[in-house]
Formats: C-alpha cells, sequence, structure tokens
C-alpha cells in the first residue's frame, strides 16, 4: 500500500495562503478537535513572513488583524491574520504600510492582552491608526457570530 505525502492532511481544511497573487504556503486546519496537532503548516513555511487574505484585505477601506484563520472568516474581507499572538518585524512592516494612512483594528484572542499592548505599540511607532478591541468575555473572534464581531469592530472606527 502506497500512504499520501501528507498523511498528516487528513481529516483536515486546506487553506491556500497566497501573497501578491502568488501561492506562498498553505495550512492544514483540523476538521474535529480529537485531531491533533490542531494546525499543520507546509514544511518550511515562515509563518512570521505571511499575512492569511492579505490581497482581498488591502483593498478595504480598513484593516483587521486577528490570530488566525477562522477568525479572518468570521470577520470577513477586511481580515487578516499573523498565525499566532505576536507580530513579525516583517508583519509589522506590511500592515504600517499597507493601511498607512486607514485605521487598523487590533482584535486578538482573549488571552492576548499583554501581546496586543505590545503590537499596538509596535504599530503606532510605526505611525499606524491602531484601535485595539480588547474582546469582553473568553472567546476568540472566530466564536463569535458575524454581527457581534462587526459591532465590536464599528464601536472602533
Amino acid at each position: 500500500t502506497t500512504e499520501p505525502a501528507y498523511k498528516i492532511m487528513l481529516n483536515r481544511l486546506y487553506i491556500p495562503i497566497t501573497f501578491n497573487g502568488e501561492l506562498v504556503s498553505w495550512q492544514g486546519r483540523a476538521v474535529s478537535d480529537a485531531v491533533l496537532p490542531k494546525y499543520f503548516n507546509c514544511p518550511g513555511t515562515s509563518k512570521s513572513r505571511m499575512l492569511y487574505n492579505y490581497d482581498r484585505a488591502r483593498e478595504q477601506p480598513y484593516g483587521v488583524v486577528v490570530e488566525g484563520v477562522p477568525s479572518v472568516w468570521r470577520v470577513g474581507a477586511s481580515a487578516v491574520c499573523l498565525f499566532g499572538k505576536t507580530m513579525s518585524l516583517w508583519q509589522q512592516i506590511t500592515i504600517a504600510t499597507t493601511w498607512a494612512g486607514k485605521p487598523i483594528v487590533l482584535m486578538l484572542d482573549y488571552d492576548a492582552k499583554r501581546e496586543m499592548e505590545q503590537a499596538t505599540a509596535l504599530l503606532q511607532a510605526r505611525g499606524a491608526d491602531v484601535r485595539p478591541v480588547y474582546l469582553p468575555d473568553s472567546r476568540d473572534p472566530a466564536d463569535y457570530a458575524t454581527e457581534e464581531i462587526q459591532a465590536l469592530i464599528s464601536r472602533v472606527l
């Protein structure tokens, strides 16, 4: 019998990651909490040099920065994700220059208060108009209904 090259991708969503119209990587997201690890990234991927949904989000009147792909799906066209709680130098520069003169809503998961403060300061130091949204309860952006998350964003815009 022959095993698939990426057997770990079985029972996972395939999430292509593009940048400037080019496929730069992919991520596999488990469809069940019983499947571990929850996320699997293309081998050799540098998450610190990617922003999921960048090509679509950069065309919007404001940007929303979240941690993970499911949160982008919940927020919509204006969102990009960092693939984690921390923002790399490349991500800082890309976000600050892409949305120069436009608001940037920062909405990390509920347990990332320190990372939110740090990312806000880093982006503001680059002249960005950062509008942090601290989630009011112990949910991630992906756990909210789209209408709820959009209401939280509208309040800071």
